[in-house]
């Protein structure tokens, strides 16, 4: 339930940046990196991350998340730090498999940029 509420609280951009803030430290200058990365701001990159999880998470991930928040003295940084943490993760994820694409079709291409028959 608490996970929610985050969920809930946070998708609003103020509150999400406000919530960062709190965190704090290095992580929230990898946040705020990948937020301009994108070139949108944080908060917007915050809220945004709080959304996509809650469309596109497992199971496993959502109590996961719900694990270190019930753990946590501070629940909904606990909880924020994970979901945008899992992100973030994500994110690099996906970065370096177009990496590895973009590196695959160029050895396939010839000089010229065109493909050799296989």
């Amino acid at each position: 339930m608490k996970l929610r509420a985050l969920i809930r609280s946070c998708s609003n951009e103020h509150v999400a940046r406000a919530a960062l803030i709190s965190i704090g430290g290095e992580f929230a200058v990898r946040v705020a990196a990948e937020a301009a990365r994108r070139q949108i701001p944080c908060g917007s990159y915050v809220a945004q991350s709080l959304r996509d999880f809650e469309r596109n998470s497992d199971l496993r991930v959502w109590f996961a998340a719900e694990r270190v928040m019930h753990s946590s003295e501070q629940p909904i940084l606990a909880g924020l730090y994970f979901i945008l943490d899992y992100c973030l993760a994500r994110t690099r994820a996906a970065d370096q498999c177009d990496i590895q694409a973009r590196t695959a079709q160029r050895a396939n291409d010839g000089p010229l940029g065109l493909e050799f028959a296989a």
